[in-house]
């Protein structure tokens, strides 16, 4: 079956499988402690062109659901329980930004290209819906899986300085979610 994406709603709840990016990541340089008052705090930015959204679905529409109700009456999201504080999210890799990784290693990634790695996932080329955007191959690597505050995200669809590229077919979205807790599952053996 081949892959279509499809196009990704304009406003509402982000989903499972949407693609959203640009997306740039925050990280205070300082170590998970109480910092002294008025002291300056280093912070790493990172900017990734495109992100896949992995955090469930049900949570993604609690999350709006509460967060937006709420907002119009003036009450804090923050303390509501079906909010969710931060969105996973994994970067998408391009061909090029992944095959150095492997330089030398051909049977590494025919595996990777393949989807016989149980680190990376591959999402073959494909249109959005009927539109002319057209993604390559794209790459997924669970090591990276990182996440991204709620609020800023939504903050940022808002001042449309992220947008929302794409949506995965459910069932693609259901072997991505299925690979990614296989990964997170697995057994360290030394």
């Amino acid at each position: 079956m081949a892959l279509t994406y499809e196009e990704a709603p304009a406003f509402g709840a982000l989903r499972q499988g949407e693609i959203v990016g640009p997306l740039w990541t925050h990280h205070a340089a300082y170590p998970p402690m109480p910092l002294a008052r008025n002291k300056p705090v280093a912070v790493t930015s990172t900017l990734v062109d495109l992100s896949v959204v992995l955090s469930p679905d049900c949570d993604l529409l609690w999350d709006y659901e509460a967060r937006f109700d709420l907002l119009a009456e003036q009450d804090s999201s923050a303390e509501h329980p079906n909010t969710v504080s931060e969105v996973q999210v994994c970067a998408l890799h391009s061909y090029g930004q992944l095959r150095p990784r492997f330089a030398g290693d051909r049977p590494g990634w025919t595996r990777v290209t393949g989807n016989q790695d149980e680190r990376y996932h591959r999402l073959e080329a494909a249109r959005v819906g009927a539109s002319d955007l057209y993604f390559h191959d794209l790459f997924i690597d669970f090591k990276k899986v990182t996440s991204v505050r709620t609020d800023s995200l939504y903050e940022g669809l808002t001042l449309e300085s992220v947008r929302r590229a794409a949506l995965l077919p459910e069932t693609y979205v259901h072997h991505l979610v299925h690979r990614y807790s296989s990964f997170v599952a697995r057994v360290a053996i030394p």
